[in-house]
């Protein structure tokens, strides 16, 4: 797993939809940044270089997150787990949000 982030990482638990190959399935997020998301496949296999869509409802936001990504990595004991890198850009809107989060993070700790 490659520990070199150009983005900090923000615990965020939420439903998601993946879809492959115009097949949607449910997943979890459990991290999310401006550069990326940990994703919980469940039991799913992930592939690294696998390129899915994403839809997801963000907390603050009134539109869904959609955007392309692609499999950068699968956790070697916990399979279930994948790190995605966003292939499209996301909106204006979408990085305050995250940025919001991280501000909200740091105030709580």
């Amino acid at each position: 797993m490659d520990e070199r982030r150009r983005a900090t990482r923000h615990a965020l638990q939420l439903p998601i939809v993946l879809t492959d190959s115009g097949e949607d399935f449910p997943a979890h997020l459990v991290n999310l940044s401006t550069g990326g998301l940990m994703v919980d496949f469940g039991p799913r296999e992930a592939r690294v270089g696998q390129e899915l869509e994403l839809r997801f409802d963000m907390p603050g936001l009134e539109d869904s997150v959609t955007a392309g990504v692609v499999v950068r990595w699968v956790d070697s004991i916990r399979t279930e787990l994948a790190g995605l890198e966003f292939t499209t850009g996301l909106r204006a809107a979408e990085v305050y949000a995250i940025n919001a989060l991280a501000r909200a993070e740091a105030e709580v700790a």
